[in-house]
């Protein structure tokens, strides 16, 4: 739960900076990310959803800033509209899945998932890797943008898959929404 707060305050914070200097998400971009990194693993291994795409969402919102900046070949003055609509916007969502990450903390029992890596667990990073290092190596500046996006979307879909290929299908009870 501590994450998850944590999280919601960096969040809130970035977006007000964002706000008053765009430059100022070089910093906080990484930091949330590897809160958001950690956060999402704990939640794998926790097996809460909500929380594993709340810690997801950060390291997806930098990939997208920076592939936007660099692959457009945006300067301060030019992105600071657009990427800093875009991280209020990310704000407002990200408090509300806050919100039911912390309900779902106090709510659902821990189930715990072993931690193990595969042969296709490997291959996979490979992949992006080489992917990712191929088009960088072409040193066009849209292409590393562009390989960004395409190897962190190709990890992020094989976690996501990963998550999901664990669980149970289960029907629950709505949720009773009152604290």
């Amino acid at each position: 739960m501590v994450l998850i707060n944590l999280q919601i305050l960096g969040v809130v914070a970035a977006a007000v900076a964002a706000l008053v200097d765009i430059e100022s998400i070089v910093f906080s971009g990484p930091i949330l990310s590897t809160t958001g990194s950690i956060l999402a693993a704990r939640s794998f291994r926790r097996d809460r959803a909500i929380g594993f795409y709340m810690g997801l969402a950060a390291p997806t919102m930098s990939v997208l800033c920076f592939s936007l900046i660099c692959g457009l070949e945006w300067s301060p003055r030019v992105a600071e509209v657009p990427v800093g609509t875009l991280v209020v916007l990310f704000a407002a969502v990200h408090i509300n899945l806050g919100v039911a990450a912390l309900i779902e903390a106090h709510r659902v029992k821990d189930r715990r998932r072993p931690l193990q890596y595969s042969i296709l667990t490997l291959l996979v990073l490979m992949l992006v890797l080489s992917v990712f290092l191929g088009i960088v190596r072409t040193g066009w500046q849209g292409a590393i943008a562009l390989a960004a996006l395409i190897s962190f979307g190709t990890a992020e879909g094989y976690v996501l898959w990963r998550f999901h290929a664990g669980r149970k299908s289960e029907v629950h009870e709505p949720m009773d929404w009152q604290i």
